[in-house]
């Protein structure tokens, strides 16, 4: 009978293919294990055809990744039961993990329930679709909330210019005067703008943070997705704990614009000198309006 392909790496001591197998100088491979028992007992010869061999220090055998050498549909070592040598084809539900016959009749696994790989497979798929889309929704509430961010941190300085402004034209009518108030006011907003840019730049930088993790979440879900069935399973755990734990949803830096109504309201005043003998308030750059949603509206 004609020798088939795969029987020149199988090893002749255990007939099974050489995990890692090693050739002597008789040309013939065993498995390392194999080999190593065999040396343990006192024997230096090949177990095969006697030839002798001085040592264990023997070149790898470079058939094993040889194309072609192994069946078509041969299982590989990612498929193949650890313990066992066995193709990992059921799914245990109790310990939710892959397992091989030989460990569903184990003790280990005595009276779990078993399922067959490939059905099990479409319903973890679910699972991780549906954290997924949760978390690409949350990425596009970070993208809004960031684009809000912009819009309100560009406006900013658009805001600062038109108080002074109002600031400078009511304190035109009174310069000889109030010279003094006019220039502590000036300073109370550009010291607000200062602080307002400050926080809304470290809002900025947060969530941009916080995307490029979810991002990286994203992505990560999307290529085990794209693997195969088994490397799927085997990471499914670890994947879907990672997707599952996503930050909080981004919220609105409060009181981030100006406070435009505190710095000019009191601005307009009918009789001036009145105002002036009546100057005895204290100056103070904390806000207290409302932000709005819109900073063109």
């Amino acid at each position: 009978m004609a020798e088939r392909p795969e029987d020149h790496v199988k090893c002749p001591s255990c007939l099974k293919i050489n995990e890692d197998p090693f050739v002597l100088e008789c040309n013939h491979s065993f498995c390392r294990a194999c080999l190593q028992q065999h040396t343990d007992k006192g024997e230096k010869s090949c177990p095969t055809c006697g030839t002798v061999f001085n040592s264990m220090e023997i070149p790898e055998n470079l058939t094993r990744n040889e194309p072609g050498i192994f069946p078509a549909g041969s299982a590989t070592s990612e498929a193949l039961c650890s313990l066992h040598k066995e193709e990992l084809k059921l799914f245990c539900l109790d310990h939710q993990e892959l397992v091989c016959i030989i460990c569903r009749d184990a003790e280990k696994h005595e009276g779990h329930k078993f399922r067959p790989l490939e059905e099990v497979v479409g319903s973890h798929k679910e699972r991780l679709q549906e954290s997924l889309l949760r978390a690409k929704k949350r990425l596009e509430d970070y993208q809004h909330l960031r684009w809000n961010c912009l819009e309100q941190s560009t406006y900013i300085p658009v805001q600062k210019e038109k108080i002074v402004t109002e600031i400078k034209k009511a304190f035109e009518e009174l310069r000889n005067v109030l010279n003094t108030e006019e220039e502590a006011r000036l300073a109370a907003v550009r010291q607000e703008e200062k602080i307002k840019n400050e926080r809304m730049k470290e809002k900025i930088s947060a969530l941009s943070r916080e995307m490029t993790t979810l991002s990286d979440s994203i992505r990560h879900v999307e290529e085990h997705l794209a693997s195969s069935s088994l490397s799927l399973m085997k990471t499914f755990q670890t994947t879907l704990s990672r997707i599952q734990k996503l930050p909080d949803k981004p919220e609105l830096l409060g009181e981030a614009l100006l406070g435009e109504a505190h710095h000019v309201g009191n601005l307009k005043i009918g009789d001036t000198n009145v105002w002036c003998l009546n100057l005895t308030f204290t100056w103070s750059f904390e806000p207290d309006p409302k932000i709005p949603d819109d900073p063109s509206g």
